[in-house]
């Protein structure tokens, strides 16, 4: 009973207005507490769920931004390499006729023939 009384001192020096009858009552009804706590289990059961349930969509959320990423890079890589592969073929274009077309056909062909 003493350490009812040292609660309710307690909640009154909190500035909290409690009637030391309603106070005795509400710790006689065991059923209250129980329905409390039940609640509050079933609160943190809910807010663990959310919580593990927002990790999951932040996780997959991260990997597709990911998966997009390298993706998008790997199409800059093959777009920068079609780039210098077209640049060369246009050299070549230019450069065969003129330089390489005489000095391989006589390295190559002359000693064939």
């Amino acid at each position: 009973m003493i350490e009812h009384e040292i609660i309710i001192w307690s909640l009154q020096d909190q500035g909290l207005p409690i009637a030391k009858a309603d106070f005795e009552s509400s710790l006689d009804n065991g059923s209250s507490c129980t329905s409390h706590r039940t609640m509050f289990y079933f609160s943190e059961y809910l807010y663990s769920s959310c919580f593990q349930v927002n990790e999951r969509c932040s996780i997959r959320v991260r990997r597709r931004i990911q998966s997009e990423e390298r993706k998008h890079a790997t199409q800059q890589r093959l777009f920068q390499d079609r780039e210098s592969i077209r640049w060369s073929n246009h050299v070549v274009e230019k450069v065969w006729p003129v330089f390489l077309e005489q000095i391989a056909s006589q390295q190559l062909l002359l000693p064939i023939i």
